[in-house]
């Protein structure tokens, strides 16, 4: 009887045993489908705002590639303009200081859509290898910060939102230019951050003050962000003159002009046209003058019957 107890236990140990690594071996090969699979292990982004409107941007991107979607490199879409006050937009004039891959240069090229630019990380006749890699990149853009109302508004799409692979952490800090301005003295209309295109989504991020060498304000993603969704960055804060030193609408104005040569050139059409078309009324389309009339001839009307006055040529 003990012998067949002892015989039961071991058989139910060995089952329990070829269970559990089964269940090992199976999370082995999900670890190893993950790791073959793309995404973005940690995005992080340091902002710099600048006093004209312009920010300074420094992003470091570990990614995972398995020549599924990322084959040469990575590319980013990046604003092409911006709408700094009133109805002007103004170009946002992509500056690419470095651009590296584990620590090396890597070529880079900026293309033109209709709505953006688009910034390609790689070479085309170069296959990046399998696995973990790390891609650096500094880059300025103008004219991303605006002004309304007196409230400064810098409002960013960051990361992600055209991405295939997911995005499973992400970083971003926020810092002002101005040396001798505190962030506490700054008034913050609003401090948000949403994962596009939800806008409701408040539960993808928290937000703190980190304070190293220079105060910034730091978001951090709580959830990993699916392909096709990105980090969106809003501050407003009231600003009369605190921090921004953007021009005022009617410089934007005359720059604007001075600026678009097609536009200079076509309001100089258009007032050219205008005085030609005043010299030709003035010389030759007046209505003629009415003359003095004689109001002897009205007398001699007067005196006519309607049947004589139906001979008369005028």
């Amino acid at each position: 009887m003990k012998k067949c107890l002892m015989l039961i236990i071991f058989i139910l140990l060995t089952l329990v045993f070829l269970s559990l690594n089964n269940f090992l071996d199976l999370t082995n090969l999900y670890n190893s489908f993950l790791d073959q699979s793309e995404y973005i292990s940690f995005f992080e982004s340091n902002i710099k705002l600048c006093q004209n409107g312009s920010v300074i941007i420094r992003e470091r991107i570990t990614l995972n590639a398995q020549n599924i979607y990322i084959k040469h490199g990575i590319y980013m879409i990046l604003p092409k303009y911006n709408r700094t006050n009133f109805l002007i937009y103004k170009y946002t004039n992509p500056v690419i200081y470095n651009a590296t891959i584990d620590g090396k240069e890597v070529s880079y090229y900026l293309s033109d859509d209709s709505e953006n630019y688009k910034l390609r990380l790689g070479n085309y006749g170069i296959m990046i290898s399998k696995g973990l890699h790390i891609y650096e990149i500094n880059y300025k853009l103008c004219n991303i910060i605006s002004k309304k109302n007196g409230t400064g508004i810098f409002n960013f799409n960051i990361a992600g939102g055209v991405w295939d692979f997911p995005i499973k952490k992400c970083k971003i800090s926020v810092e002002f230019e101005e040396k001798d301005l505190n962030i506490n003295d700054i008034k913050f209309k609003q401090i948000k951050a949403y994962n596009s295109p939800d806008r409701n989504n408040k539960n993808c991020y928290f937000v703190y003050f980190e304070r190293n060498a220079k105060e910034k304000i730091v978001f951090e993603s709580t959830t990993n962000f699916v392909s096709k969704k990105g980090f969106k960055v809003i501050l407003k804060w009231k600003d009369n003159g605190t921090f921004l030193k953007l021009d005022s609408l009617s410089k934007e104005i005359s720059k604007f002009f001075l600026l678009n040569n097609n536009l200079k050139y076509s309001f100089a059409g258009i007032i050219f046209l205008l005085i030609y078309c005043f010299i030709t009324w003035y010389f030759f389309g007046k209505d003629p003058e009415l003359k003095e009339v004689n109001k002897e001839n009205l007398d001699i009307i007067d005196r006519l019957s309607p049947e004589e006055i139906l001979y008369l040529k005028i």
